[in-house]
């Protein structure tokens, strides 16, 4: 019998939790100097104010400082990646993804040899032809791991098309809440390319930088894209599809854990 792969396993061989606590002591002790770059008096930043739905409750006179602490806790995973090398960037993407994919299998192997197996419901008996228990409640569990399922699907899918990763990576992904929020508060571009500038050479940033242009194509829009990926909701016409023929509640049920999912998965 094949040994299956539990998620302690899997936390083992590639230990997502310490490159947490790595991330979250990186932006304690890197928290001054992160303040101090996006603050600086020559910092962009001070030409800009948050809309008035996003500032409703920040009086005018703690408005700037109000924008530097959003945009600080938006870059709290990527300040981390601006202390490593090329290389070591990429090492620890391809880990936390490596963890990302084997963990979202192991979830899908679970619940396709729940919903597969007849044996699972079924009264136990020596002779007779076992089949699958069709009460209401076992059915409605099975429906509802089939949904499940075929959602995680849809993830694991994402996770096979994403590109190749590289020294940028860790960048257009933990970056991408960071150029929402500037774009939201109506930076120009010019502006986010400074700002972006100035965070990378106050943090000594190991990248080939180019120019201007670059920083646009190589870290704006592909971050753009993985934030329009993260935060997509599912109130899409596959999931209402899925979701028609069974009750509201569970239904709710459904749509709040793959959305913790998806959350958990594309992070990084």
């Amino acid at each position: 019998m094949r040994k299956n792969t539990s998620i302690i396993e899997l936390e083992k061989e590639y230990d997502p939790k310490d490159i947490l606590m790595l991330i979250e002591e990186s932006y304690n002790k890197n928290y001054s100097k992160l303040h101090s770059i996006i603050g600086h008096k020559d910092s962009p930043i001070h030409n800009y104010s948050k809309p008035v739905q996003m500032s409703f409750l920040d009086s005018n006179e703690n408005d700037t400082n109000s924008i530097i602490e959003d945009i600080m806790e938006s870059l709290k995973d990527a300040v981390y990646f601006f202390t490593l090398s090329k290389k070591e960037r990429t090492n620890i993407i391809q880990r936390l993804r490596a963890y990302e994919t084997q963990y979202l299998k192991l979830i899908i192997e679970r619940l396709t040899f729940f919903i597969t197996d007849v044996d699972v419901f079924t009264k136990p008996e020596w002779y007779k032809t076992q089949s699958k228990s069709n009460s209401d409640s076992l059915n409605k569990l099975y429906q509802f791991c089939g949904i499940l399922r075929e959602s995680l699907v849809d993830e694991e899918k994402y996770l096979t098309e994403l590109s190749k990763t590289s020294y940028l990576t860790a960048f257009q992904v933990t970056m991408s809440d960071f150029f929402v929020f500037i774009k939201n508060i109506g930076m120009i571009q010019k502006d986010q390319i400074t700002l972006v500038q100035n965070i990378f050479d106050g943090f000594k940033v190991d990248w080939d930088e180019g120019d201007r242009e670059n920083i646009r194509i190589s870290l704006q829009q592909p971050a753009m894209l993985h934030s329009s990926y993260k935060h997509s909701t599912f109130q899409s016409i596959l999931m209402e599809e899925r979701l028609k023929n069974i009750s509201s509640d569970m239904g709710s049920q459904i749509k709040e854990l793959i959305l913790a999912y998806r959350k958990f998965i594309r992070r990084f």
